[in-house]
């Protein structure tokens, strides 16, 4: 029985060579599958490859199986309403201190282990743990709020009456020094009430204090 062989190469060969095809002669890209037919005057880099006839979409494959409806309401049709089942969580096997106090020895693959002073989690290859460096971090670097993000925040911040007691103020002095206290004011107002006080005199001065009472004595 006669054996029937295709010219072949693959599609870089086929390029590098760009023979002319006679007509209807076939070329097989080996390491593509793809074929083109010669037509004697094109090359090969300018023949087209072999094409079957187009297939049915899914959506057409639906209309033919008896699907009424707009594509839209075909792929609309494929969502579930029904929730799937819950996922596995995440499994830690173990904790640790630090890298170096992950165990040598009786681990198994797979197994995940956190260190507990820097958050990075390690899984078991079956030989060894990764690298401390190739750690998984459990959790992300603190983020930063501008206040331009910050919503539902007041717009003013009125004053409202309150009191503090004395051990609630920090910073606060050990002393008051005298001349800027409550303590000095108060010697100073003393001081001035002191003056006010009436005076018995004999006749009246020439320049009497202000609010002072004089008193003088029946003639």
């Amino acid at each position: 029985m006669a054996r029937i062989q295709l010219r072949r190469g693959t599609a870089t060969e086929w390029a590098a060579e760009n023979p002319v095809l006679a007509p209807g002669e076939v070329g097989v890209e080996l390491d593509t599958g793809y074929m083109k037919v010669g037509n004697g005057t094109a090359t090969w880099t300018a023949r087209p490859y072999q094409q079957g006839p187009r297939g049915l979409s899914a959506y057409e494959v639906a209309v033919a199986g008896g699907f009424e409806g707009t594509e839209s309401q075909w792929l609309a049709s494929l969502a579930s309403t029904v929730p799937g089942p819950p996922g596995d969580g995440l499994q830690i096997d173990g904790t640790v201190a630090t890298y170096a106090d992950l165990p040598a020895g009786g681990v198994v693959e797979g197994e995940m282990w956190l260190t507990l002073d820097t958050g990075r989690l390690y899984i078991y290859d079956g030989t060894a743990f990764p690298p401390e460096v190739d750690g998984i971090d459990v959790k992300g670097p603190p983020g930063t709020t501008s206040w331009d993000g910050i919503t539902d925040k007041p717009s003013t911040f009125p004053p409202a009456a309150h009191t503090h007691t004395w051990d609630s103020i920090t910073e606060k002095p050990a002393v008051i020094a005298a001349g800027s206290s409550a303590t000095a004011a108060r010697d100073a107002i003393g001081a001035f009430a002191a003056s006010l006080a009436p005076a018995l005199v004999s006749t009246l001065p020439a320049t009497p204090t202000p609010g002072k009472l004089y008193c003088l004595p029946e003639s």
